[in-house]
């Protein structure tokens, strides 16, 4: 093989053996050679078993050297986005749980990743790794919480263009003038109720589009307090608070609404609510948040976020027009009674609920509980958490259940629509009290 000629810094950088080495240097002073050179020692001189990812970022795709921080462990890592939140983050899947250790381990990335999904650390986060063993066994998982998940090889230049266009698609965003560009974003969580209920609304739809490789959505206009606002509807890639937080992020990110409204049904928790009143939810937290203790009792720690009071407000003064909503519904199954609006906590699980007796530990946590869904808290913890300018956001869900072991479908169109209408009424007084 030719010798490459190379300065005396360049063969400093080459051949340092001693750990991590981080090298700043302009434009043409033969930073790619010198990378290229150093893994190429690495793999053929030095003692020791080596595995290389190397990845490289241009100006030509929008972002400088200087805006890109670099960690090389699940500690590192964990520090870094603790002190501000990023863009992009592009995640490893096989790394090392410290700055100390040698031993990369996918299950220490995949542990990182639940961590950042759920914490918004990142808008964004990209899978990346050259171990085709690895994608075989955590590739679902990674799937579910990331925007792309890259194999990379120096084979193919798939994985470089698909990382380059996103970059250069967030260096865009990055640039956008600050200001909200949709009225109104609604998230729903069933495909099946909850999405074409929204759907049904008096909304002129345009064709279903796919965001970020992560979610089907629509994009559409509707007349509220005689001007036409644009709204955005999009339905989490599966139920549960992990999915309805990224989906709210890539929203927030993607459109800058003005307004969130998660829309759909719920079970009850209280004899304040019955079968079809319309709750909207003040505040919300996972109930699952805290520790078991040894005496094998669950002791909660709950991380309460606030609905937007004003969305409240103006959800609780559409119930005047109750029997007027009701009307245009007849057609679906419900509840003999009249539907209330209710105001209160909704907790939120991971998991479904189908006990009664989970319901004194869920009042234990606050007394004025109401009811209990799997997106809720998600949703309020990606808007609250959101850079400038923030959206207001609120959850209203209609009561399908009673959150026990008896469960049933029969209303669940009908509270599913029930909420998409009580939420285009709202939306009307509200834009009329802020514009």
């Amino acid at each position: 093989m030719t010798e490459v000629r190379l300065s005396s810094n360049q063969r400093k950088v080459v051949e340092f053996e001693e750990g991590p080495i981080a090298v700043i240097a302009g434009p043409g002073s033969g930073k790619t050679r010198v990378l290229t050179e150093r893994i190429r020692r690495l793999l053929t001189k030095v003692p020791g078993h080596f595995r290389v990812l190397a990845l490289t970022f241009v100006e030509s795709a929008g972002v400088s050297i200087t805006r890109i921080d670099h960690a090389r462990s699940a500690q590192g890592a964990r520090a870094q986005v603790e002190q501000q939140n990023y863009d992009i983050l592009i995640l490893d899947l096989v790394l090392p749980a410290n700055d100390k250790s040698k031993d990369a381990r996918p299950d220490v990335g995949y542990e990182l990743l639940q961590e950042l999904s759920e914490s918004g650390a990142a808008t964004r986060i990209v899978g990346a790794t050259a171990h085709v063993e690895t994608i075989a066994v955590y590739e679902q998982g990674f799937r579910d919480r990331t925007e792309q998940l890259l194999l990379v090889s120096p084979d193919s230049s798939a994985w470089r263009d698909s990382l380059h266009a996103l970059l250069q698609q967030v260096a865009a965003a990055s640039e956008r003038p600050l200001g909200h560009d949709v009225d109104v974003c609604f998230i729903t969580a069933l495909k099946d109720t909850e999405y074409p209920a929204v759907v049904n609304l008096p909304v002129a739809w345009e064709a279903e589009k796919i965001l970020a490789n992560y979610a089907l959505y629509r994009k559409g206009t509707i007349e509220l307090d005689g001007k036409l606002r644009t709204v955005v509807l999009a339905n989490t890639k599966q139920m549960g608070m992990v999915s309805a937080c990224h989906l709210t992020q890539l929203l927030i990110s993607e459109f800058r609404p003005r307004v969130i409204m998660m829309t759909g049904i719920c079970g009850g928790l209280s004899a304040e609510v019955s079968l079809g009143d319309l709750v909207v939810a003040d505040k919300s937290w996972d109930w699952q948040s805290g520790k078991w203790t040894g005496a094998g009792k669950f002791s909660h720690a709950p991380d309460q976020k606030d609905a937007s009071r004003e969305l409240v407000v103006s959800i609780k003064a559409v119930e005047s027009e109750a029997p007027e909503i009701a009307k245009g519904l007849v057609h679906l199954t419900s509840p003999s009674r009249q539907f209330r609006i209710v105001e209160g906590p909704m907790l939120s699980g991971s998991a479904v609920v189908a006990s009664d007796a989970m319901h004194e530990m869920f009042v234990a946590q606050h007394r004025k509980a109401v009811a209990i869904d799997m997106e809720c808290y998600g949703v309020y913890y990606a808007s609250h958490y959101a850079a400038e300018p923030k959206p207001r956001y609120v959850c209203l869900k209609a009561v399908s259940d009673m959150a026990g072991a008896e469960k049933a479908n029969d209303y669940q169109a009908y509270c599913s629509a029930l909420s998409a209408a009580v939420a285009v009424s709202a939306l009307k007084k509200y834009f009329a009290e802020v514009t």
